[in-house]
């Protein structure tokens, strides 16, 4: 191979390698911008969920208390047992908070 040809492929091969790492830095830009956009949305599903979870939490409580029509749970177990569980049920049971 004389001279000027091993120059010519060499400068192709720079040129190719230069323009796949570009390529690739872009790339590698885009996913981390992906992924922050979805780390944040990750956050805040978990603020709703969160939020939805406290007030289910305390309806639930309230409905232990006998707050939805003047009852009780002694007079509606299935609505502990439905809510918490049968833990939850001998817990009511006991008179102890849930």
């Amino acid at each position: 191979m004389d001279q000027g040809l091993a120059v010519v492929v060499a400068a192709v091969v720079a040129a190719g390698s230069s323009v796949a790492v570009a390529l690739i830095q872009k790339l590698r830009r885009e996913n981390r911008d992906d992924h922050e956009r979805v780390v944040s949305a990750l956050n805040w599903v978990h603020g709703a969920v969160s939020r939805i979870e406290d007030k289910v939490d305390t309806h639930i409580q309230w409905h232990l208390e006998g707050g939805s029509n003047g009852g009780t749970t002694e007079s509606n177990p299935a609505i502990v047992t439905n809510a918490i569980g049968e833990e939850g049920r001998a817990a009511a049971g006991s008179g102890d908070a849930a």
